[in-house]
């Protein structure tokens, strides 16, 4: 038998009782009444709930989980809670002495899985990270960044390891598994492509003294941009290097094994995460590595086959529009001698690859944005061959034709791919560049000489903060981003399409399918030629590449020509070119009206699935559709356009609802009907004000919310649905596609181990509490000797051993259930007072029955409450 103290809450006496797994209390009222009564029922380990094993709490059940040989078995789905902590940090407990560095634990995934996990108590001074291993040890992704979340999405179906580590304090956690992957969360690992050593860096304030934080690490600085980013360095001379390691405190994680490269890049994230410590600095990230996503070949032929397939004769027919416009092709430089480019380049280009190593024209920042091939005969002048397809000189008599070769469409060549590829740093330049805001070069472009949209053949699978940054400001000035899907052959996302407000093209061949190599997915928006080396789908004798403008390098020196090439890279300067026509038209267009006019269906025709899917977006760019889009839209003559925020809706593996909005961009008076779904598991509807009004205005526009019922989704599989709504405009039908997923777990759920309390209605205390632990996922509690009155049940656990339940990162609930507490009036005895508790839900800190009336009172009861 043990005797242990409950949580300070008011109770004077009140001890509780441990009899093997179950506790009960024993409290003594001082209350002297002859009236009392028990209270009973049984607490429901939410689905899918688990807990670590090893708690800092010392009377929850332990079971040490630090390593792949102890790693506790979890299920999937997974909502787990968890604690870890350094040595000597956190609250005093099992284990603030000795620490508990590591939580591993072993779960089968499926392909594309998201693995996710939450700090809860996340500073600079708490910061948890997560990584993944195969079942031999072998890393297989990991994400170490400076923020509360961090995720590693697995390639493959399998067995495997996942690894919590405390890189710095203590902190509960959540571990989510999922099937969802969203597109904005950032992280930092060994596996992606960056400049080892680099960090770029924004300091706080213009007052802060560079040279004497970079000292104080012992760090060197490469650049100083004038937007306020700078590029910081470790030392290259060995023992330099290891001093400043160790002045930053980099160390190891100590599972796991890594290569040398892994181990210097390894280290490089973790002085990132050590400057992002510093109160100095406001922003520090990898300097991302991005490379060109051309499907590179050799040959050379006459033939554009792709310019028809996406109606661009017939869209020239509505041409010429009598306003310029700009494309800045972010990519390898350009040929300027090149005979199909004199002329359509603007003296306003630059070179922004700032490694000299990498440049390959013995310097950095400079005025010429030429390609430098380094000599390479195989070199295929990846830029000058984007450029070419976005604006080379047409109806001159000689070489090919650019989408918009012949209107007021001028080309921007912004160089940042070298021969090592192009660093996130200076993307992020040439993005600002382009945008005429401040950056490196010293140069800010203004009115008709800023870009009026954006292409970038290159990519990356790490997301770079700073090239999100530098695409949203993009947008923000109006511009038209657009960017290759990648040539992975993958769902994987690829960065800057996936960023938000990027067009993203994929590729399809001169058969109109998916090209083998192109990336596909739910981040897609369209589709372009992007060319086939292998097929030869109109029997014409060549190879259904993408022609456009390259050259030759012999002895040193660069022979004009034209060659195929194929890869989104090629997809993608058909959709800029197409947009940069749209813009002679009507230069008021908009990233968002671009983005709207295409979920519509009007720049497009529709491939594959009806709607948008994940293998076409909206379907293959229809140069027509889009030019004449743009042409009615000045002529006045625009129709309704229907636009939905968000354009598709995700329920993920938990979510049961979700609100979208239904606005009009266009012109006239759209109305629209009730939604109607798709399938029986989906409802929709308007949604409601205090008096059950809907809210939508008189033409059905505004806000609606889309509910699901899960317990009709018979089978583990994903779930697909649409929301229909029939309208007066053309075509009647505007829809929004669904996606759901349902994964049964075969774990048993257990939220740890809970505290339950009653909290009484006059005095806002807990007057009673007991503590118990899982049988089959529920727990069995009862209090006896309780007076007459109202009272408040709350259960929750105590990961990390605060006395404080509810926190972030562990269980809670209450009853009747979370979210909407109710006072339960003994004046009997009462059973089956029943609920359930989960991992991650927070209570309503405006529940008044859980607030005092006095700031001593308020002071008791915030270790019971949630804020």
């Amino acid at each position: 038998m043990l005797l242990y103290k409950i949580v300070d809450s008011g109770l004077k006496g009140c001890l509780v009782i441990v009899m093997s797994s179950l506790l009960l209390s024993a409290c003594m009222d001082e209350d002297e009444s002859d009236e009392r009564y028990s209270i009973s029922g049984v607490i429901t380990a939410a689905d899918s709930s688990m807990v670590d094993s090893d708690v800092n709490n010392p009377q929850a059940f332990y079971l040490e989980n630090n390593h792949f040989s102890t790693a506790q078995r979890v299920g999937n789905p997974l909502n787990l809670a968890g604690y870890v902590n350094v040595p000597n940090r956190g609250v005093d407990g099992r284990s603030f002495l000795s620490g508990d560095r590591d939580d591993v634990f072993r779960v089968d995934l499926i392909a594309g899985q998201r693995v996710m996990l939450t700090t809860s108590d996340w500073s600079s001074d708490n910061d948890l990270d997560l990584i993944v291993y195969d079942l031999q040890g072998e890393m297989v992704g990991e994400s170490l960044g400076v923020t509360a979340t961090e995720q590693v999405v697995v390639a493959d179906t399998g067995h495997y390891y996942i690894h919590v580590y405390a890189y710095a304090g203590a902190s509960n956690y959540t571990l989510n598994l999922g099937v969802n992957v969203p597109a904005s969360t950032s992280s930092f690992s060994t596996s992606s492509e960056f400049v080892e050593g680099e960090a770029v860096i924004v300091l706080k304030e213009a007052s802060v003294d560079a040279r004497r934080v970079m000292n104080k690490y012992g760090l060197e600085k490469q650049q100083a941009a004038g937007s306020g980013m700078q590029l910081w360095r470790l030392p290259k001379e060995p023992g330099a290097r290891i001093s400043s390691l160790k002045r930053l405190g980099v160390q190891s994680t100590g599972i796991g094994a890594l290569t040398p490269v892994q181990q210097r890049k390894r280290e490089t994230l973790y002085m990132i995460k050590a400057l992002a410590k510093d109160p100095q600095l406001a922003f520090v990230e990898p300097n991302y590595i991005y490379q060109p996503t051309a499907a590179v070949d050799d040959e050379y032929y006459n033939r554009q086959w792709h310019y028809p397939l996406i109606s661009l004769d017939r869209a020239w027919d509505l041409l010429p529009g009598v306003h310029s416009a700009i494309v800045a092709v972010i990519d390898s430089g350009t040929l300027p001698g090149h005979p199909d480019l004199v002329g359509q380049q603007l003296a306003s280009g630059y070179d922004f690859v700032s490694d000299v190593q990498n440049s390959g024209d013995g310097d950095g920042l400079d005025l010429d944005p030429t390609d430098e091939h380094g000599g390479d005969p195989y070199y295929v002048f990846h830029g000058a061959h984007v450029a070419g397809t976005v604006a080379a000189k047409s109806n001159n008599g000689q070489g090919v034709a650019g989408v918009a070769g012949t209107w007021p469409v001028k080309l921007m060549a912004l160089r940042v791919l070298g021969s090592l590829g192009g660093t996130s740093y200076d993307i992020s330049q040439a993005i600002y560049y382009a945008a005429g805001l401040p950056n490196d070069s010293g140069v800010q472009l203004t009115g008709g000489d800023v870009a009026s949209v954006i292409n970038m053949s290159l990519g990356g699978p790490s997301r770079s903060e700073a090239v999100a940054t530098a695409v949203a400001a993009a947008i923000d000035q109006g511009i038209v981003v657009i960017a290759a899907a990648g040539n992975d052959g993958s769902s994987m996302p690829m960065y800057p399409a996936s960023l938000a407000g990027v067009i993203s093209v994929s590729a399809v061949g001169a058969d109109k399918q998916l090209a083998s190599y192109s990336n596909y997915g739910p981040y897609l928006d369209l589709a372009a030629p992007g060319g086939d080396i292998d097929a030869d789908f109109n029997r014409d004798g060549v190879p259904d590449g993408i022609l456009s403008v390259a050259g030759d390098v012999v002895a040193g020196s660069v022979a004009h020509n034209y060659a195929y090439l194929q890869g989104t890279s090629m997809a993608s300067p058909h959709v800029a070119g197409v947009a940069a026509l749209m813009k002679t038209l009507y230069p008021a267009m908009t990233s968002s009206i671009f983005e709207a006019w295409l979920r519509a269906g009007r720049l497009t025709t529709d491939l594959g699935s009806a709607g948008r899917d994940d293998t076409f977006g909206y379907g293959l760019v229809d140069a027509y559709k889009a030019v004449l889009e743009a042409k009615e839209a000045v002529d006045g003559s625009q129709q309704p356009l229907l636009y939905s925020n968000p354009s598709s809706i995700d329920f993920g593996l938990v979510d049961g609802w979700r609100l979208f909005d239904v606005s009009n961009l266009g012109g006239g008076s759209p109305t629209i009907s009730s939604p109607a779904s798709s399938e029986h598991w989906l409802t929709v509807d308007c949604e409601r004000d205090s008096a059950q009004r809907c809210t939508t205005d008189t033409q059905g526009l505004g806000r609606y919310v889309a509910t699901i019922d899960r317990s009709l989704l018979a089978e583990d599989a994903n779930y697909s649905a649409t929301i229909t709504f029939t309208s007066n405009i053309e075509g009647g039908l505007y829809t929004l596609p669904v996606t759901v997923q349902r994964l049964t777990s075969t774990m048993v759920a257990d939220a740890g181990y809970l505290y339950v309390a009653l909290f009484e209605q006059d005095s806002r205390l807990s007057r009673y509490s007991v503590a118990v632990t899982a049988v089959d996922g529920q727990y069995h509690y009862q209090f006896e000797g309780v007076k007459p009155g109202s009272y408040e049940i709350l259960a929750g656990s105590d990961a990390d051993n605060d006395d404080s339940i509810c926190d972030r990162g562990e269980s809670c609930g209450g009853y009747p259930f979370y979210g909407d507490i109710e006072f339960v009036k003994v004046d009997r005895s009462r059973a089956n007072v029943n609920f359930s508790v989960g991992i991650g839900l927070r209570l309503s800190a405006t529940n008044k029955g859980l607030l005092g009336e006095s700031m001593e009172q308020r002071e008791v009861l915030k270790r019971w409450r949630v804020e």
